[in-house]
């Protein structure tokens, strides 16, 4: 090896290496040789150390939880140490000098998830340190998704609350899954939204299915059902007002929700023989069912009766018409 020359050291070679130089001739700037007896008896070494090549070996770099698993390559030098750092403050390591350990942290108030630049260094001897780095997410796991409303049947109502508990983490998203009732698709992810039944054929009752779904980006989604039926009124046929304590009254459900409403039952040939009303603000009672009597207090025949109904609720009127038989039976 000549002044300024190189020294090749194999990659094969020891992590770390020291290599005796002998001196064997010296020649200055203007190739004169030094004689033989000036040359220095000392015998200098050179210590090699191989270059780290850190490696990463992640099974995932985004987790569902507060811990992820990192692993990184043995380095390939025995000599070499390693350690793990997290570029961005609030990541703790179980043992930070270990190719296989646990990262953890804690989420910020307010914020679903917690990222950072994962890095793995290794120093070997007098080489520079090497490092290889990745980007992990960590997202917190929601609670399990809870719908406060319960299932139901309702009367007379154009609209509905649905209630559902926020989500601790992520995002909960309302989808209607069957049913004729309509959601602002704005708003499907207010936990508390609003329903319409809009002009719903209210002679037939329409059961609506909703789902209240909670979910992180790769975290288990969970989600809770609600069943919300729209109806009117409960329209019968008949009733036996015998006082057996038995389909004693001719009820129409539904008529206790109403605001107020006003019920006029008459016979065949048009003669209104019993009136029911209720007051808005007045509470709903048994006076406010038939109890088969006429207006005044004689008990009407057996036969078959008609009506005609108007109810108000919400600021919207509905009007029905049906029939009744009226049947005591025979002591």
């Amino acid at each position: 090896m000549t002044s300024g020359g190189i020294f090749t050291v194999p990659l094969y070679t020891a992590s770390i290496t020291d290599y005796a130089i002998t001196i064997t001739g010296l020649i200055d700037g203007n190739i004169c040789s030094s004689y033989k007896d000036d040359i220095p008896a000392a015998t200098p070494t050179a210590r090699i150390s191989r270059k780290p090549e850190p490696a990463l070996l992640l099974e995932a770099d985004s987790v569902c939880g507060p811990v992820l698993t990192v692993t990184a390559r043995d380095p390939i030098s025995p000599t070499a140490t390693g350690w793990w750092s997290a570029v961005n403050p609030g990541f703790g390591f179980a043992d930070s000098t270990s190719i296989e350990t646990e990262m953890s942290t804690t989420f910020p108030e307010g914020q679903d998830k917690a990222e950072t630049i994962l890095r793995w260094s290794e120093l070997n001897g007098s080489c520079a340190v090497e490092s290889s780095d990745t980007l992990v997410v960590l997202y917190e796991e929601p609670d399990p998704a809870a719908v406060r409303s319960l299932d139901s049947t309702l009367y007379f109502a154009p609209h509905t609350p649905l209630w559902a508990d926020a989500p601790t983490a992520g995002q909960g998203t309302w989808t209607h899954e069957s049913g004729t009732a309509q959601m602002d698709q704005n708003d499907i992810h207010n936990p508390n939204v609003l329903v319409s039944f809009g002009d719903t054929d209210l002679d037939n009752p329409d059961e609506n299915i909703f789902r209240w779904e909670v979910s992180n980006v790769i975290c288990p989604v969970t989600s809770q059902t609600i069943r919300i039926e729209r109806r009117d009124i409960a329209q019968y046929t008949a009733f036996s007002p015998n006082y057996d304590g038995i389909n004693d009254h001719f009820i129409l459900d539904g008529l206790d929700h109403a605001d107020e409403f006003t019920m006029r039952i008459f016979t065949r040939q048009g003669v209104i023989i019993h009136s029911i009303e209720k007051k808005p603000g007045v509470d709903f009672t048994e006076d406010h069912w038939w109890d088969g009597r006429l207006d005044g207090g004689d008990e009407a025949a057996d036969g078959t009766y008609f009506y005609v109904l108007e109810v108000k609720y919400a600021g919207q009127t509905y009007q029905y018409k049906g029939y009744v038989e009226l049947v005591r039976p025979k002591q």
